[in-house]
């Protein structure tokens, strides 16, 4: 009987959550790491640079490198899953189509946080479920974070963008 119940339980347990994990990973055609005067430093070949800086006969550029993290991401509000939200490219340099479920009719309310919290953009309408154009070519490089509001229910859902 208490296996049946165990049993019964997992399955609901799986049933009624959504995650997914997310690992941040870097692929390059080389690199290596080394420590010298105390200060370690890390590197890659190959991989895309978003901020270079320049002075005093040294060069520092920095790109996508991180750490070896995985997080594990869930939400137990099934109808965000439903919404399908597809956002690409990511990472882009002048233009983000915003992709999501026909079933979301009437569209969402779209809003752009850089990482300090400024609003970017604010309240645009995004209508066209098979693709809706956000224009980035004016904002720095950076990651920025993308909220879409069902007008109807008030759910939120967000996702990271990456700016070149």
């Amino acid at each position: 009987m208490s296996r049946l119940l165990l049993l019964s339980l997992c399955c609901f347990l799986s049933q009624s959550s959504f995650s997914q994990s997310i690992c941040m990973q870097v692929l390059s055609s080389s690199g290596g790491s080394a420590t010298l005067n105390g200060q370690h430093h890390d590197w890659t070949v190959g991989e895309v640079a978003t901020l270079t800086i320049a002075g005093a006969g040294r060069k520092f550029t920095q790109g996508f490198q991180q750490p070896d993290v995985c997080i594990s991401v869930s939400t137990h509000q099934t109808e965000l899953a439903d919404w399908n939200i597809e956002v690409f490219p990511n990472p882009a340099t002048d233009l983000i189509q915003v992709r999501f479920s026909p079933e979301q009719t009437g569209g969402l309310s779209a809003r752009i946080m850089d990482i300090t919290g400024r609003l970017v953009l604010d309240n645009q309408w995004l209508d066209q479920a098979d693709g809706s154009p956000i224009d980035c070519s004016t904002w720095p490089a950076g990651a920025y974070f993308l909220q879409l509001t069902d007008p109807k229910t008030r759910a939120i859902a967000t996702v990271r963008i990456i700016r070149l």
